[in-house]
């Protein structure tokens, strides 16, 4: 089954209320005969979306680094990108916390995130050659 990019003028409210679908919290969204759901759920990282819009750099912030997600990562098959894309990963250098933590609001955790963030992303700036 492929995946599609979809963009401009063919953007619903469908498509939009699809990538707030969690299975099991909010139902999936039914476009076109098919059923939709987050697309981070199985492909946080569309790298190769961008790629398709034309960019010849990404600098890709990955957050779900824990465990369940790397399982996932290696045993679904991913969409690849062609060798002369440059990417540049920006990955969490401390554990971001638990999926509670993600799923409850909290300004401590908030600011945490954001301050990590920064130095991460700085961190990965230093690698890039323009």
């Amino acid at each position: 089954m492929g995946v599609r990019l979809v963009r401009g003028s063919e953007i619903t409210w469908r498509h939009l209320a699809a990538t707030a679908s969690i299975p099991f919290l909010f139902p999936s969204v039914s476009i076109d005969g098919r059923r939709y759901v987050d697309g981070g759920l199985l492909g946080a990282l569309p790298v190769w979306a961008a790629e398709e819009m034309g960019a010849a750099r990404v600098i890709a912030v990955q957050c779900l680094t824990g465990l369940p997600f790397r399982v996932l990562r290696s045993i679904l098959p991913s969409r690849g990108v062609s060798p002369g894309l440059q990417v540049t990963f920006v990955v969490p250098s401390q554990p971001l916390g638990s999926i509670r933590e993600a799923l409850f609001w909290s300004r401590t955790n908030t600011e945490r995130w954001i301050a990590l963030g920064e130095r991460d992303g700085e961190e990965a700036l230093s690698s890039i050659t323009m």
